[in-house]
């Protein structure tokens, strides 16, 4: 026979499980339902019926999944961090070994000498600023430099 004095550590228990699964997955799904269960600990200890209780634990987790998970989502997600060679394209340069369309030469950015190319009708001389479009491969394609 069900006894309902035992619903608070069911609910205890169906709390610890969810807080588990978030834990494991980390999509801020099952953290809402997890609230929801704790919620239900203090409905089953002054005695809510337990359709009462079900409807109530459906309802808060519902409520909480629709509208907290999306502001808490937005502010928990980080950039993305540029790494390695996604780090230099849109960066300025200086071109340290003439550029043409038919001749690669070299670029220096942050310290570091890169190969460097044009796919377009352009010549850069030593000297000259320009800013990197794109890395294929070890070689950076160049554009002229734009204020």
């Amino acid at each position: 026979m069900f006894n309902l004095s035992m619903m608070p550590w069911i609910w205890l228990g169906l709390t610890v499980i969810l807080i588990v699964i978030e834990c494991l997955t980390s999509g801020l799904t099952t953290i809402w339902f997890a609230a929801g269960s704790f919620l239900m600990i203090f409905a089953a200890i002054i005695k809510c019926p337990l359709w009462l209780q079900i409807v109530l634990f459906a309802v808060i987790s519902m409520l909480l999944l629709i509208f907290t998970r999306p502001i808490l989502k937005k502010k928990l997600s980080s950039k993305k961090i540029r790494m390695n060679s996604d780090a230099i394209i849109g960066e300025k340069a200086v071109v340290t070994q003439a550029v043409s369309e038919m001749q690669k030469g070299t670029i220096k950015i942050n310290g570091l000498e890169w190969t460097a190319a044009t796919e377009e009708n352009q010549t850069f001389n030593a000297g000259d600023i320009c800013t990197v479009k794109e890395i294929k491969g070890a070689t950076a394609f160049i554009v002229p430099f734009k204020k």
